[in-house]
């Protein structure tokens, strides 16, 4: 008999990476917010893109859908990211990507003076948004490729913030991972960008979709 027998399928998964704590995003404006509502965030680096999963939770959804251009005017999750970002230093240019509960989306490059080109678009740039059933509120998934964002494979070069823009015109709730509250909603604060919480790469990603599923 093997004294050192191979370790078992079971026990191997038993080593794997524990269950990520979904990032919740704050609630920066107006300064009351709507009982139950929340917005959680995961996120997945994998070799050459980001994956980022919401699991928003509202009984608040905008009826119809905003024009393809004015995404956040209505309901819509957004991810800043800067692939770029180096000490000391304002992280620009970085991009900003935009997800409509019905799966329109929004691209845009904020360059190195801060200057807005929505006609900038990566057509690799994967998405998907579900307007959930079962509970009130939606999912969407962003999987962001690097390759275009000339990323230089360094995780420490990834800084950005999360966002959700939350209820009806005129009574619309502001959220975010890493700004401060607001007397204004404004999202684009590059200075307020931070490292994601990166821990768990794929598994990550999987354990969040797989949560809003059951």
């Amino acid at each position: 008999m093997d004294a050192n027998p191979p370790l078992s399928p079971p026990a191997q998964a038993q080593s794997a990476s524990p269950e990520p704590v979904p990032q919740t995003l704050n609630l920066v404006f107006p300064a009351d917010g709507e009982a139950g509502e929340a917005t959680r965030v995961c996120y997945s680096l994998t070799d050459n893109s980001l994956i980022v999963t919401y699991e928003v939770t509202t009984r608040d959804i905008n009826p119809e859908k905003m024009g393809d251009t004015e995404l956040y005017n209505g309901n819509v999750v957004e991810l800043f990211i800067c692939t770029t970002a180096r000490p000391g230093l304002t992280p620009r240019p970085y991009y900003e990507f935009e997800v409509s509960p019905y799966n329109q989306e929004l691209q845009v490059l904020i360059d190195r003076n801060g200057k807005f080109n929505e006609k900038w678009n990566t057509p690799n740039f994967k998405h998907s948004a579900t307007i959930r059933p079962d509970r009130p509120g939606w999912d969407a998934m962003m999987e962001i490729p690097f390759k275009d964002l000339a990323w230089n494979g360094d995780p420490a070069s990834i800084v950005g913030n999360a966002f959700a823009i939350l209820g009806a015109k005129g009574m619309r709730r502001f959220y975010s991972a890493y700004l401060p509250p607001q007397q204004k909603p404004d999202f684009h604060e590059p200075s307020f960008f931070k490292p994601f919480p990166l821990r768990g790469l794929l598994f990550q990603a999987a354990v969040c979709m797989q949560r809003g599923k059951s």
